[in-house]
């Protein structure tokens, strides 16, 4: 019996653990997007005025920039990893 609620202590602590970094990981994704597609979009746009948008990419685990040009055109930037000030450092390195 006392087996049994020590493991189910373990056990719900470990789901409580997963569904706070399922929790953590998706609010991340949604600041990057938010960065992306808001102020990192509108810089591009500034120092390039061919470029209308810049979007977030997720392709498996790997993440991506599309910088949209006027035209039609895109880049696509590879930002896996990158914190935000290294992403911006990345595209912004990739468009000129």
């Amino acid at each position: 019996m006392l087996f049994r609620k020590i493991a189910s202590y373990f056990r719900e602590a470990a789901e409580a653990r997963e569904e706070k970094k399922e929790a953590k990981a998706e609010a991340d994704k949604l600041l990057r997007l938010h960065f992306i597609e808001g102020e990192l979009s509108a810089l591009l746009s500034k120092i390039d005025p061919t470029i209308e948008v810049a979007e977030r990419l997720q392709r498996g685990s790997a993440e991506y920039v599309r910088v949209h040009y006027s035209g039609g055109s895109y880049y696509d930037v590879n930002v896996t990893g990158d914190s935000l000030g290294v992403m911006a450092i990345d595209v912004i390195e990739r468009i000129i």
